[in-house]
């Protein structure tokens, strides 16, 4: 295949696994409000929440540092066997949580069994890491949306015809991991196949490495996330419903983020490497740019009609919420950028110093998102999410131009 092509096939697998992986949520809420109301839809979104935090400890967003590793300096059995521990650890993690939290036996099914599902998703995302690496990220394209298709398929159709979502999650958990040796096994692995290879020296590295990145992520899913928590604990469940779907395009925003920046952050390492920092600069920028037309668009179209088209979609009213909404679709175009912004820091190998970036912006999402919350309601958690969005980006983008700085004197 000619290079041309591959780009092309690159481009189009990784777009359209970014889409279907932004909308796999959003259609399972769908369903669930238009087949049983708001109550199931409520306690879905708690365990999706909740599976969102734990996913980044399950992966130690391992993939990322796999990409920034222009070297070399570990091979893909090195990264599989680190993933398969930190996703063990994960799932102790979610049993201990369930138990502090004291959650109910509907709270905690659809928490754990969504946490599941997003375990075995980390799995298959260091086939898809691997694929990315030696310039086939088409693959990881593929696996990501057809696996997204077949599972949601699998979802909706059970769950319409039991009415019953804890089943509907236990299928979609066990196709997932039919799809991890039918696919991902098989297809990405048929270029490297790896083993398990545990090495303490090799698991201390990777520790020391992906521990700040995997806390920084973590935090950042607890920073957005918790107006949730504090709807939670002040409003009604359905609360939670109305909030998540409101919160849906702003997520979509984010995914869509991903999809821009995922194809250059092998290139991004590269040119770190070579200290080619105008390259970088504008690689950057050109990126953020895209991300910002993409934001100002969605926002404009989405405070015009997104309210009434969401609630057509998803059988709720939405149309007293006009403001939560625009002020989230605009947070959402500043937290996708902050991926972009993570990433470059993470080449930059300043993971410590972005750790402390995100602190600071999880200790103020606390203590804006819990009183906003009890005073407006969700305006209160909408405006909280917006202000942490900003926040996160200025800190990030101080630091990248702290080290661009750095990086010329050195020159």
């Amino acid at each position: 295949m000619d290079e041309s092509s591959l780009n092309k096939k690159i481009y189009f697998w990784n777009a359209f696994g970014g889409i279907v992986n932004a909308g796999i949520s959003v259609v399972i809420l769908m369903t669930i409000t238009h087949t049983t109301g708001t109550y199931d839809a409520g306690i879905f979104s708690l365990g999706y929440a909740n599976a969102m935090l734990f996913l980044n400890i399950g992966t130690l967003d391992t993939r990322s540092y796999q990409c920034a590793d222009a070297s070399g300096r570990y091979k893909f059995s090195d990264y599989y066997t680190f993933r398969l521990c930190t996703c063990i650890f994960m799932m102790l993690l979610v049993c201990i949580f369930v138990a502090i939290n004291r959650y109910s036996l509907e709270k905690a099914m659809s928490t754990f069994l969504i946490c599941l599902y997003i375990m075995l998703g980390n799995i298959s995302d260091i086939y898809q890491g691997n694929a990315q690496v030696i310039g086939r990220l088409d693959l990881g394209g593929q696996s990501l949306a057809l696996r997204g298709i077949i599972n949601l398929v699998i979802f909706c159709f059970t769950y319409i015809l039991t009415g019953n979502l804890f089943i509907a999650l236990l299928l979609m958990d066990i196709s997932a991991c039919l799809w991890l040796g039918v696919f991902d096994r098989k297809c990405i692995g048929a270029f490297e196949s790896p083993e398990w290879n545990w090495n303490f020296k090799i698991a201390k590295g990777l520790l020391k490495a992906t521990v700040p990145l995997g806390l920084c992520l973590t935090l950042q899913v607890g920073i957005f996330n918790m107006p949730k928590y504090a709807i939670d604990r002040y409003l009604p469940v359905e609360m939670q419903t109305i909030y998540n779907i409101l919160f849906m395009p702003a997520f979509v925003i984010n995914l869509f983020g991903l999809m821009i920046y995922r194809p250059i952050l092998v290139e991004l390492s590269l040119l770190w490497e070579e200290k080619k920092k105008n390259a970088i600069k504008k690689l950057l920028l050109g990126r953020i740019a895209a991300m910002g037309i993409v934001t100002v668009g969605v926002t404009a179209a989405g405070y015009v009609l997104g309210p009434l088209f969401l609630s057509i979609l998803y059988g709720v009213d939405i149309l007293p919420y006009r403001k939560e909404f625009l002020l989230l679709l605009i947070g959402g175009g500043f937290t996708g950028v902050v991926n972009l912004l993570y990433f470059m820091v993470t080449v930059m190998k300043k993971q410590r110093w972005m750790l402390v970036s995100y602190t600071i912006t999880f200790v103020l999402s606390y203590f804006l998102s819990y009183p906003f919350v009890y005073r407006e309601k969700l305006l209160g958690a909408s405006m909280s999410y917006l202000i942490t969005s900003v926040v996160i980006n200025i800190l990030m983008g101080l630091l990248i131009c702290c080290n661009m700085k750095g990086k010329k004197r050195r020159e």
